[in-house]
């Protein structure tokens, strides 16, 4: 397949995921690109180290100015677009999972060797309307709400969350609703500027998590400076920037999850329709330690609903 057949058009790859992603290892500088319900993280700078973890069915990259998470297991497709300079990675609902830049000529140059590699003359796979995040949920009146607080009471970690959710058979909206203001109280939907305006005052330092079916980005540092861009608001530190639109925030809610480490505390912009966290806002802190107090006083400043 030559290159000049191929360039004209938008070219699909196999799935051949971790071969992919490790190719994106110290080879050139990539801009990732990733969205929920509007809400943006975008990061660029050279792809250090892919590590793959579960079997084919994770992959993370962890470093400063680049902090992704492929979940390989959930991913349909990819497609590399005309002149060959961006990498697009779709979930099994046919929905754009990140999107991967070719910022310099090294990178640009991965991505055509991707396009040798990998590329199919098949037409594009057939996706759409499978999203397997999804659960029956039973009604409100149907849930022991007695026993869903004490398994709560009893996470050690907070990703024992989603286990939690499908034992109760509830959604995640639901979950917070029914756990009671010890672990779960909406919020106003002025909070988020309220955070903002605080964050850049206090200098305090965050991670923001944005996370679809199929990819994850984290922006960690300081949310100095926020602006408005249009209709949201933008978060720029060094070569990360998030974007969070005003149409997001119509449900915020502050979330409080017991670990091993003790408690740890996160403001929530939440998809109704999606059942799903858009993005997940937490103070920044080493793994494992304690969540700073500064960062839960902050929190507990912020108007309720």
């Amino acid at each position: 397949m030559s290159t000049a057949a191929t360039a004209e058009k938008t070219l699909y790859l196999q799935p051949a995921w971790e071969d992919i992603v490790k190719a994106l290892e110290k080879a050139g500088t990539f801009t990732v690109r990733t969205a929920s319900g509007g809400i943006a993280i975008e990061q660029s700078g050279a792809i250090e180290e892919v590590f793959l973890r579960g079997e084919g069915q994770f992959a993370s990259v962890v470093q400063d100015n680049m902090d992704l998470r492929f979940l390989l297991k959930r991913l349909k497709r990819g497609a590399v677009h005309p002149a060959h300079t961006t990498v697009d990675l779709y979930n099994e609902a046919g929905a754009l999972a990140t999107s991967i830049h070719g910022a310099d000529d090294d990178a640009k140059a991965t991505i055509e060797s991707l396009a040798q590699r990998f590329g199919t003359d098949k037409a594009e796979p057939d996706v759409g309307g499978v999203h397997p995040g999804a659960r029956a949920t039973l009604q409100d009146k149907e849930v022991d709400v007695a026993a869903l607080r004490d398994d709560w009471a009893a996470m050690s970690n907070v990703h024992h969350f989603e286990a939690l959710l499908g034992k109760h058979r509830i959604g995640r909206l639901q979950a917070f609703r029914l756990v009671g203001e010890k672990y779960a109280a909406e919020l106003a939907p002025e909070a988020f500027q309220d955070l903002l305006g605080k964050l850049d005052k206090t200098g305090e330092q965050v991670m923001v998590f944005v996370a679809n079916r199929g990819f994850v980005q984290i922006f960690s540092g300081p949310a100095k400076a926020p602006k408005r861009v249009g209709h949201g608001w933008e978060i720029v530190h060094e070569r990360s920037k998030v974007f969070v639109p005003d149409s997001a925030l119509e449900h915020l809610w502050l979330v409080h999850k017991p670990t091993a480490a003790g408690i740890i505390s996160s403001l929530e912009i939440l998809s109704e329709g999606e059942d799903q966290a858009l993005a997940s806002i937490f103070g920044k802190h080493p793994h494992g330690d304690p969540q700073p107090q500064s960062w839960l006083k902050l929190l507990n400043t912020l108007p309720r609903k």
